[in-house]
């Protein structure tokens, strides 16, 4: 018998794969369902509290095998990953890792910029009009940055300088993004005026949160981590992907203040963000603009000799 338990504690603490991804999956839908229950209260007053005994003892074990085996998951995964041309530059090539996530972003913002018309349209909404432009303009900004990757690419096969164009490119991008800032002045004239807000129903405002700040912390991140390499598209998509993040976070405020604000001065706080974050995209349109006119004129002063 104590050899038994012996085993069984020596399975748990060092548990294979398999068995850890089922436990995680099985914890999230007891987790669900309790937080279903605190909802709508549909579980009798025994079962609900063996829930949460449940729910704790899922949680917590889950979070042990996170650390202690998805390590050794996330390293199979990645071999197997490794064993295909594609996924393997995707993982060890951080430019062209960018430039598939873009290519992800610009079809998800083709298909929002599609949805917030027709809403805009079908409800003759300056509100939803304006977020179409929004997008709109977004997916322009990054549909030309792709192409002009594409086309740095080719050139670069032949041999052929594209610095200059990809250069005026990144500074087209800076006043891009200005222009941008026309679109969410109108969304936040329109939202503190109408009282309109971004809209998530039950619990998938929580899923949007967690999102939210998860998009905001790795565009932040890349942000930063891009200034290290010498490519003025990437650090292009990058400052793009940092503006559609903060504009995010913008939606998320308004959603939750709408949902569990307590004041009547929630448009308050809703402008005072709006505004916050409209200076920071002028500041990196701006930065952008200035910064290509400066590369430029170095470029033409060193082929006049100057």
């Amino acid at each position: 018998m104590k050899e038994k338990f012996k085993n069984l504690i020596k399975k748990l603490l060092y548990p294979n794969a398999l068995f850890a991804v089922f436990w995680v999956v099985i914890s999230i839908a007891i987790i669900a369902v309790t937080l279903t229950s605190l909802a709508v209260d549909f579980l009798p007053e025994p079962l609900e509290y063996a829930f949460y005994g449940l729910s704790a003892v899922g949680l917590a074990y889950s979070v042990y095998l996170v650390v202690k085996v998805f390590p050794r998951i996330k390293n199979k995964l990645i071999e197997v990953l490794k064993s295909w041309k594609f996924t393997r530059t995707v993982l060890e090539n951080y430019g062209f890792r960018t430039l598939v996530f873009a290519l992800c972003s610009f079809a998800i913002n083709v298909a929002y910029a599609f949805m917030q018309g027709y809403i805009a349209l079908k409800n003759l909404s300056i509100w939803y009009g304006a977020l179409a432009t929004y997008y709109v303009v977004l997916t322009v900004i990054k549909g030309s940055l792709l192409s002009c990757k594409r086309k740095a690419r080719k050139k670069e096969k032949t041999g052929e300088d594209f610095s200059i164009g990809e250069t005026r490119t990144f500074g087209r991008t800076g006043l891009g993004l200005l222009l941008i800032t026309s679109a969410l002045s109108s969304t936040i004239f329109s939202m503190v005026k109408n009282a309109s807000a971004f809209s998530y129903p039950g619990f998938t405002i929580y899923a949007t949160a967690a999102y939210a700040f998860y998009k905001i912390s790795m565009a932040i991140y890349n942000f930063i981590k891009v200034r290290k390499f010498d490519d003025l598209t990437l650090q292009a998509i990058r400052n793009v992907n940092l503006v559609d993040a903060l504009v995010s976070i913008l939606a998320l405020q308004t959603a939750l203040l709408d949902e569990f604000g307590t004041t009547d001065y929630n448009w308050i706080f809703n402008l005072i963000t709006g505004i916050v974050i409209l200076v920071m995209v002028i500041a990196i349109g701006l930065a952008m603009f200035i910064r290509s006119r400066i590369i430029l004129k170095g470029k033409k002063d060193a082929r006049e000799g100057i």
